[in-house]
């Protein structure tokens, strides 16, 4: 468990917004709200805040609107993504309001009681088979995490210092060169101290909004990735469910296919894998009585695996084609506008 969110939880725990599984003392969840507090008041208040009010009193073309949206935008979100880990973390699936500016209904489910079922899965006695497929998942799952987040920190970088670059070329001794984002403050930046600490505002605002945009989408595929180690140890278990009959010893059958269904439950669903599994074990040397028990199995396991958003979408790959094609033609709009 350590092995695969150790990672998440480092970046997570920056932003105050770790669902820690396990019980934990006062003084921890009082550090936590005010590691979140601060690090929600800096990107509100350095960036989104003064970026709309720029956006609104002093954007006056097409390319000013488009450089201040592409950057507003994703951080807006970053902070939404980072209040959603924050309040719902507890909570039950619900629909409700995530954010006073918006009107759209959000699905969450609880992350708190997904990491609990998580740490449960890595307690629990099992076979060293079922371990070592349970750690081959964790290892793509971490290195999926550590690898985009290191991606996510080089351009973070890479963008940094291209801005103060550009500052740099154009600031003189009279001028100090202009902030990391255009944003409309209601106090003079150009002078010293309000430029720096002004920038370092922003500085600060921008990581921690790079951490927030990135992490939460990582922190989501590790559970996924878990869920198909999981579903990979029932295969392995069904596969195996003949040998259960040796001796005529038809009970431990009916006790470890209970087992399977049961954790089925657990599981949401059966993939068609695991569908494909129950047919693939010696399910012929059985008696009929027993046989017949798989077919159910089998049947349900016809519904295929999916991962949908809010219940309207299955996320394949035939959606992320669309959204391409669909991004990729609003942006050749953009760019004509632009020209």
């Amino acid at each position: 468990m350590d092995f695969a969110m150790g990672w998440n939880r480092f970046n997570l725990t920056l932003l105050g917004v770790w669902p820690e599984p396990r019980k934990v003392s006062r003084g921890s969840r009082l550090l936590s709200s005010i590691i979140f507090w601060f690090t929600a008041i800096v990107t509100f208040t350095f960036i989104c805040a003064p970026q709309t009010a720029n956006l609104i009193l002093k954007s006056t073309n097409f390319n000013e609107i488009i450089e201040n949206l592409s950057i507003n935008i994703p951080i807006a979100f970053a902070l939404i993504k980072q209040l959603v880990l924050r309040y719902y973390k507890k909570g039950n699936n619900t629909y409700t309001y995530i954010f006073i500016f918006m009107y759209i209904y959000i699905y969450i489910c609880s992350l708190t009681l997904l990491l609990r079922q998580m740490f449960d899965d890595w307690t629990e006695p099992i076979a060293n088979q079922d371990r070592q497929m349970m750690l081959k998942n964790a290892q793509i799952s971490r290195m999926i995490s550590i690898v985009c987040s290191t991606l996510t920190y080089f351009m973070l970088l890479a963008f940094i210092s291209m801005q103060i670059w550009s500052n740099m070329q154009s600031a003189s001794e009279a001028d100090l060169g202009g902030l990391l984002h255009p944003a409309t403050f209601p106090y003079d930046t150009s002078k010293s101290p309000n430029f720096e600490i002004t920038w370092l505002g922003q500085f600060i605002g921008t990581m921690l909004a790079g951490i927030s945009y990135s992490c939460f989408d990582t922190f989501l595929a590790v559970p996924v990735i878990h869920l198909c180690g999981q579903l990979t140890v029932l295969r392995m278990a069904l596969e195996d469910l003949a040998n259960a009959t040796k001796d005529d010893n038809y009970a431990r059958f009916q006790e470890r296919l209970g087992f399977i269904v049961n954790r089925h439950n657990l599981l949401s669903r059966l993939s068609t894998g695991v569908g494909q599994s129950a047919y693939e074990c010696d399910w012929y040397n059985l008696p009929p009585k027993n046989a017949i028990s798989l077919i159910i199995v089998i049947c349900r396991a016809r519904v295929s695996f999916q991962i949908t958003a809010g219940k309207f979408s299955p996320f394949s790959l035939e959606l992320f084609n669309a959204i391409l094609k669909t991004s990729a033609g609003y942006l050749s709009v953009l760019l004509a506008m632009k020209d």
